[in-house]
């Protein structure tokens, strides 16, 4: 398995996770913990410390994604217009 498809399988996890996240959180109300299911459950630690740091990567995961695939958009129209122009100048139409 090459590391560029090891690394989307991860991509993929992580976006399933983060997808995942609003499924997942435990609601405070007055000290009161509900599950999604509208269960009463033992309080665990503010839910706030482990749903920002999600939050964070989730968010930063999403921005290097777009950046990421701005930055290889632009790499292939770069790659298309030096190959436009590479086929221009070695049409032998032009030559003379």
């Amino acid at each position: 398995m090459s590391l560029t498809l090891r690394f989307k399988w991860q991509v993929v996890v992580l976006l399933y996770a983060c997808s995942q996240v609003d499924a997942r959180t435990i609601i405070y109300n007055n000290s009161r913990c509900y599950n999604e299911f509208g269960d009463l459950i033992r309080c665990p630690i503010n839910p706030l410390w482990y749903i920002i740091p999600i939050a964070v990567v989730c968010g930063l995961l999403v921005l290097f994604l777009v950046a990421y695939g701005v930055w290889k958009i632009r790499r292939n129209i770069k790659e298309y217009r030096e190959l436009e122009l590479a086929q221009r100048t070695n049409s032998p139409t032009q030559q003379v």
